[in-house]
């Protein structure tokens, strides 16, 4: 529970260093009122200005992102257009060079086909014991190094009936071929495995996969030769036809002269001679080398022996055999930095194998077609069915070929590059560093705009200060016609000039009748109050002070003043010298406008004592200071107001309300307020008569003989004012309405600031507790909200309610 006097305390506090922050506060108020003002008379102007910015903003940014999405789409496309016609070029250069290699093997295998023929016939060799190996090691040792194949070779037709005469041919001559074949290939035969000789035709058991003595079979395609050599005896007399080659053998002899392919097997898949023979062959070829157990296919082409007397077709008497590695022909065809390049070799056999093109190296991907589904509009198809034989396609054992090229992921990525997203930015940037231009262009208008608004704003607050809301409207209207006014001079006006011309100069002349040509800016009001207020001892006082003092007393108690008179809706006139002069009912009517006027002198008394109490004790010490005492004269009446223009134009008030109002101030007393009978009459009928005291002595007035006067009670006893007049307004509620009583309630009359004490009064049944509002501004009409106001309540005026 804090104290009474604990609150006052805080409160004298509060008010001693408040006081001049608070004024000024008010001043800022009243400069953001102007500002608000204008801004609102120019609000259309302002919305126009807002939304064509909005608009430029907008276009801006759209047409930024509309060519920057353009440029980035139309590069884009670029790059997919190269990418398109880089992968034409590639795959047509892959797909030839396949038909290429499958051309360049079946026209070996017939030259081989036809050296074999041609050196039996000179031999007079009898099929199938063929033995002129030394002069065939020399052909196709050639045809090998200079076509790049693995190998090439024969198979013997072995008919049932041949089987062991063959087997002993071979018995005694199959070291010497295979010897002389190490000999002529490798000049040694370090590379010979010293494994036993099967004596016997050996066939594949596709049952359990193993290799056996072939079981007796109407004929058998025995190897009996092959270049390079094999690195084992122990496939010299394997019957090729027993893997699964049936149909394709059967086939060889049914089509004449055609060469057939196989399906798509592993080159080797067991023998490890034979595989490392497979990798010294691949060591020779450029890059990474094929797998043994890679996709490999086999060409077989026939070998006709004599032809007979009665004109038959000569038979079949051998079959020519080449691996084709399937990898090996896709190699050294595109340059180094081509990557991605996908090719499936597919036959009509249901059968397909995947490489990827890597440069100048073709690396197996997977016994399967797994290209991207993507890429499938851009396939390249390249037929590899080499022969014109219209049965070929429905010929049991041969596969038909086809090669599909497409592009990859990675192929399409060395097409991409960072130039689209790079324009982009830089595209975007540019847009960018236009729209920050155009919002800095904007914001230094802005900040123009808002400086010639405030400038605007003091300008219309010093008018607004001196001229009421009306007649200040109506001077600016005044003024914008006056260009007008110039432009057009009536008859009278210019009988006028040339009668005066010979006193005055043609330009002050037209000033003068612009002037008179208008309307002037005067109005009658019949229910007003005039103040007048003086500081007693203020011309003794002020011939002994400095004028810096001088000026800091007058101007701090004017501003308290003016703030008081804004808050009371009371309309500043003039100061001369030390003469305060205000008037309520002007320029608005106000029917409390009596009361209304006694209240704001009551409070300037209580203003100027606080104010000269902090003065006194800061900036202007002296016991003279305290001595000086604020002497007040109200008076009602009608009074003529207007502008007289001219040179540092301002409102003038005539008649004779405002002589009287002048010899009531002067014939008062310090300290206190002075009325008139006309205004104590007012006061009468507005229900408070409790305000006023007659005064017991009259008063001599010059030039209006005897009045009666009266000086207003600014005690705080209580009171109530029982007024008779409907109160229309929140301010007339709160000034003379009846009230409910509360008994023993102390309200501190102070502010509490943001961050100021918490004070708590606390009497009988009530609390009050406030903090971090303002209770009771000494300049302002706003109470707290408690639930009721007190009857005894003091607004500042120190006049009951």
């Amino acid at each position: 529970m804090v104290s009474p006097s604990t609150s006052a305390s805080a409160c004298n506090d509060i008010k001693s260093k408040d006081f001049l922050s608070e004024e000024s506060e008010i001043y800022d108020d009243i400069e953001r009122d102007e500002v608000e003002e204008i801004e609102k008379g120019n609000a259309t102007q302002t919305r126009s200005v807002h939304l064509w910015r909005v608009i430029a903003t907008l276009g801006l940014s759209i047409t930024g992102i509309c060519v920057t999405g353009w440029s980035y789409m139309k590069l884009r496309e670029q790059e997919k257009a190269n990418f398109v016609d880089a992968f034409e070029q590639f795959s047509t250069t892959v797909g030839q060079a396949a038909v290429d290699e499958v051309l360049r093997i079946r026209e070996a295998a017939r030259s081989f086909t036809e050296t074999l023929q041609a050196t039996a016939e000179l031999t007079n060799t009898t099929w199938p014991y063929y033995d002129y190996y030394h002069g065939l090691n020399a052909f196709a040792s050639e045809q090998v190094s200079a076509k790049n194949m693995e190998s090439i070779g024969y198979l013997t037709r072995v008919r049932h009936d041949q089987r062991e005469a063959y087997l002993d041919f071979q018995r005694t001559r199959h070291e010497e071929w295979v010897q002389a074949g190490h000999m002529d290939a490798y000049g040694n035969m370090d590379r010979l495995f010293p494994d036993l000789y099967q004596d016997d035709i050996l066939g594949f058991n596709n049952t359990d996969f193993s290799v056996t003595p072939s079981p007796d079979r109407d004929e058998y395609y025995p190897l009996a030769y092959r270049f390079p050599p094999p690195n084992s005896y122990f496939i010299v007399n394997f019957d090729i036809s027993s893997i699964n080659y049936d149909d394709l053998f059967a086939s060889l002899l049914s089509m004449g002269n055609q060469t057939l392919l196989s399906n798509i097997n592993p080159y080797i898949d067991g023998d490890e001679a034979e595989k490392e023979y497979h990798a010294q062959f691949h060591d020779r070829l450029p890059g990474d080398r094929s797998d043994s157990s890679f996709p490999h296919s086999f060409l077989f082409h026939p070998v006709h022996g004599p032809s007979s007397n009665d004109g038959a077709k000569p038979p079949i008497v051998a079959v020519v055999t080449y691996p084709i590695a399937w990898d090996a022909s896709l190699r050294r065809l595109l340059p180094d930095q081509v990557k991605g390049i996908i090719a499936v070799a597919r036959n009509n056999c249901n059968q397909a194998v995947t490489y990827e093109i890597v440069g100048q190296n073709a690396y197996f991907m997977a016994w399967d077609d797994v290209h991207d589904p993507k890429y499938d509009h851009l396939e390249h198809v390249v037929n590899l069915d080499f022969s014109d034989h219209p049965r070929m396609h429905e010929t049991p054992g041969h596969c038909v070929y086809k090669l599909s090229i497409y592009p990859s992921a990675r192929f399409e990525d060395a097409y991409k590059s960072s130039t689209p997203t790079l324009y982009v930015v830089v595209v975007g940037c540019t847009f960018a560093l236009m729209i920050i231009v155009f919002f800095v262009y904007d914001g230094v208008v802005e900040r123009r705009n808002r400086k010639i608004i405030r400038d605007a704003a003091r300008s219309n607050e010093i008018v607004t200060s001196m001229f009421p809301g009306g007649l200040r409207d109506k001077i600016m209207k005044q003024k914008m016609a006056k260009g007008s006014s110039n432009k057009s001079w009536n008859k009278k006006s210019k009988q006028l000039a040339s009668m005066l011309e010979t006193q005055h100069g043609t330009a002050s002349l037209r000033q003068i009748l612009t002037v008179a040509d208008s309307e002037p800016l005067a109005e009658h009001h019949t229910d007003t109050t005039i103040m007048f207020a003086d500081i007693v001892g203020f011309t003794k006082w002020s011939s002994t002070r400095e004028p810096a003092q001088v000026f800091t007393l007058l101007e701090t108690l004017y501003r308290a003043m003016d703030a008081l008179a804004r808050q009371r809706k009371i309309f500043k006139v003039e100061t001369v010298g030390d003469c305060y002069v205000a008037i309520a009912g002007f320029p608005d009517k106000q029917d409390d406008h009596a009361s209304r006027m006694c209240r704001f002198g009551a409070q300037c008394l209580k203003t100027f004592s606080r104010v000269l109490s902090i003065l006194a004790d800061t900036t202007l010490p002296g016991q003279d200071t305290a001595t000086l005492e604020l002497r007040v004269g109200i008076h009602s009446g009608p009074v003529t107001a207007g502008v007289l223009r001219g040179d540092r134009s301002r409102i003038q008030l005539f008649g004779n309300t405002m002589n009287t109002t002048s010899r009531v101030e002067t014939c008062g007393v310090g300290g206190k307020v002075h009325v008139s009978k006309a205004t104590a009459d007012l006061l009468v009928a507005e229900g408070c008569a409790s305000w006023i005291l007659r005064r017991e002595d009259t008063v001599h007035a010059k030039g209006l003989g005897v009045l009666q006067t009266y000086f207003l009670k600014t005690s705080t006893s209580k009171r109530q004012c029982s007024t008779t007049v409907e109160p229309t307004t929140a301010d007339e509620k709160q000034e003379c309405s009846p009230v409910p009583e509360a008994e023993n309630l102390v309200v501190e009359k102070c502010r509490a600031d943001e961050d100021g004490p918490r004070v708590e009064e606390q009497e009988g049944n009530v609390s009050l507790i406030e903090k971090g509002k303002r209770w009771l501004r000494l300049t302002e009409e706003e109470v707290p909200v408690i639930g009721f106001v007190p009857n005894d309540f003091d607004d500042g005026s120190g006049l009951s309610v």
